[in-house]
C-alpha cells in the first residue's frame, strides 16, 4: 500500500472514532431531553405538613426544557381569596426550583423561596383593604400550589389551566403539641395557649393594637416554639368595652397576676409581645409591674395614646393626639404626623417610665412605616433610657418595612382596613423588603424572649441576636436583596 493510501486510511479512521465519541456523548442528552418531554408535569412541596414560619421547598418538574412556565399558588380562607405567581425559565432539565432560580415576573422578582406566599394578592372582586387573618387557629391555612404553561397575568391565574398542581397544610398550632384554653376569669378574657406538659414554660402576654380584631394568630405560633401564650384582647371582644378611648390600667395588672400564678410558668418572668399601641401598653406594663422581665415593641409609640388611668388617676404618659392631622392618600389613611410632634416635642417625663423597669426591651420598627414614626419613637425612649444610665434595650431597624411586622411567610398588605376606625389605613411597606424584615424580626424576637424568660436563657434555635445591649442595629442588607 502506497503510503498516500495508508495515510488516508488513517485519517477516516480517525473520523469515525470522532463521529461515534460525539455521537456516544449526544445519546444521554437525547435520551434525557427525550425523558424530560414524555415525563408528566408535576409540582412539589416539602414538607407538606410545617408551622407558617416553616420555609418549604417548592419545585416543579416534567417540563419542557427551557421553556417559560409561571407557578402560582392560591389560598382560600372563608369567603377571601388570594393569589400569588412567578415567571420562571425551566432548565434544560425541565426543572424550576424556587430556591434557585429566579421570578423574571409576577407578583415579585428574583430568587425567593417563600415568595408565592408573602406576595398573595387579594383576588379578583375582593374587597378592597382585606387582609389575611386565620380565624380558626386549629385548623391549617391551605395552601395550593400550581405550574401552568407560558407566562400568565395575575388576574388570570384562576381561571387558567394548570399543568399540575399540589397542596399543602401551614399550621399555627396543632393539638397534639398546644392546648387552647378560653380564659373568663374575674374581669380579664383573651385566650391561654400552652405545650402540652407541666412546664414551666417562658410566658408571654401578646397584646395587639387598636385596629378592633382579636387575633389569635401570632399567641398560638409562639405557643408552638415553647411558650405559655396570653392573648389578651382589651376593648371589642364579648363582654369587653366597645371602644378603646377609656382604658383602666388594672386590666392588665390583673392579667399579669392571672398568667404569674399558673404553676407551668416561672411566677416572676413575664415578657410582652405588643404590637403597635399594645406595645406602648407592654413598655408601660413593664414600667409598674416587676413581673415583666422582656418587652417587644414592634412599632410602637413612647406615649399612650388612649385616657388610661390607674386608681382613679389618668397616667401621665396618656396624650390625646390631633386627628386632623391625618390625611389620605391612594394607598389609605396615613396617621404617622399625627404623632409625629408629640413624639419628637413632649418632655421626657410625658413619656412612658420605662427608666423605672428592670425589663429587657426590644424596639423593632419599619422605616417606611406610615401608621406611627416608630423609629423616632424608639429614639425617643431610648433617649430617656440612656439619659438614666440603662443599656437593658435593644433596636431594630429595618429600611423598606412597614407597620405590621407580623410572623413571616404570611400574605403582606400594605392598604388594609381597621375596624375600629372605619377606614383603610396605609401601614406602609415595600412588600419585598418588609416580608424580609418580617423574618429577620421573627427568628430574633423568639431569640430575645427565651433568652430572658428562661433561668438558663437558652437561645432559640431558628437564630440568635449578636447584638449586645444598648445596641442599635439597621437591616441596610435589606436594601440589597436580589431583584
Amino acid at each position: 500500500m502506497r503510503k498516500s493510501d495508508a495515510k488516508s486510511s488513517q485519517q477516516n479512521m480517525s473520523c469515525l472514532i470522532k463521529r461515534n465519541i460525539a455521537t456516544l456523548m449526544t445519546v444521554p442528552r437525547v435520551l434525557q431531553q427525550r425523558q424530560c418531554a414524555t415525563m408528566l408535569p408535576s409540582i412539589t412541596v416539602n414538607p407538606q405538613s410545617s408551622f407558617v414560619d416553616d420555609i418549604v421547598a417548592v419545585v416543579a418538574s416534567g417540563l419542557p426544557p427551557n421553556s417559560a412556565v409561571s407557578v402560582g399558588s392560591i389560598l382560600r380562607e372563608r369567603d377571601k381569596v388570594f393569589q400569588s405567581l412567578g415567571h420562571f425559565v425551566a432548565d434544560q432539565n425541565g426543572r424550576v426550583d424556587l430556591s434557585t432560580q429566579q421570578s423574571h415576573g409576577g407578583s415579585y422578582t428574583g430568587i425567593e423561596p417563600m415568595g408565592l406566599v408573602w406576595s398573595l394578592h387579594p383576588g379578583p372582586d375582593q374587597k378592597k383593604g382585606i387582609g389575611f387573618v386565620k380565624q380558626d387557629v386549629r385548623s391549617p391555612v391551605e395552601l395550593m400550589f400550581a405550574v401552568y404553561g407560558d407566562h400568565l397575568e395575575l388576574p388570570s391565574l384562576l381561571s387558567a389551566q394548570p399543568l399540575a398542581t399540589t397542596k399543602i397544610s401551614r399550621w399555627f398550632m396543632k393539638d397534639t403539641e398546644v392546648e387552647r384554653i378560653k380564659v373568663n376569669s374575674g374581669r380579664i378574657r383573651g385566650i391561654l395557649f400552652k405545650p402540652k406538659g407541666p412546664g414551666p414554660f417562658p410566658a408571654v402576654i401578646d397584646i395587639y393594637g387598636l385596629a378592633g380584631v382579636f387575633t389569635e394568630c401570632r399567641a398560638a405560633l409562639l405557643a408552638s416554639r415553647g411558650f405559655a401564650v396570653l392573648a389578651l384582647p382589651f376593648f371589642s371582644y364579648e363582654d369587653l368595652p366597645r371602644s378603646y378611648t377609656y382604658l383602666e390600667f388594672e386590666y392588665f395588672e390583673e392579667a399579669t397576676a392571672w398568667l404569674s400564678s399558673k404553676p407551668f410558668v416561672p411566677s416572676d418572668r413575664i415578657g410582652i409581645l405588643g404590637m403597635s399601641f399594645g406595645g406602648s401598653l407592654g413598655l408601660e406594663m413593664a414600667s409598674r409591674l416587676p413581673q415583666i422581665k422582656a418587652v417587644v415593641a414592634i412599632s410602637s409609640l413612647p406615649i399612650i395614646i388612649t385616657h388610661l388611668t390607674y386608681q382613679g388617676k389618668k397616667v401621665p404618659s396618656a396624650h390625646q393626639p390631633d386627628i386632623r392631622k391625618g390625611y389620605t392618600t391612594e394607598e389609605g389613611f396615613v396617621m404617622k404626623d399625627i404623632f409625629l410632634a408629640d413624639v419628637n416635642d413632649l418632655p421626657q417625663e410625658q413619656l412612658i417610665s420605662v427608666e423605672k423597669s428592670r425589663a429587657n426591651f426590644l424596639f423593632i420598627t419599619g422605616e417606611d412605616d406610615q401608621n406611627v414614626p416608630s423609629v423616632e419613637s424608639a429614639r425617643r425612649i431610648v433617649q430617656k433610657l440612656q439619659s438614666h444610665g440603662k443599656t437593658n434595650y435593644e433596636v431594630l431597624s429595618y429600611p423598606g418595612a412597614g407597620h405590621l411586622l407580623e410572623p413571616p411567610f404570611q400574605p403582606v398588605g400594605r392598604g388594609l382596613y381597621n375596624a375600629a376606625l372605619g377606614v383603610i389605613v396605609d401601614f406602609g411597606g415595600e412588600m419585598k423588603l418588609h416580608a424580609h424584615a418580617c423574618q429577620d424580626a421573627w427568628a430574633k424576637t423568639l431569640s430575645f424572649l427565651r433568652r430572658h424568660l428562661t433561668t438558663d436563657g437558652g437561645d432559640w434555635q431558628q437564630g440568635t441576636s449578636s447584638k449586645e445591649p444598648g445596641s442599635t442595629e439597621t437591616h441596610q442588607s435589606s436594601r440589597n436583596s436580589q431583584l
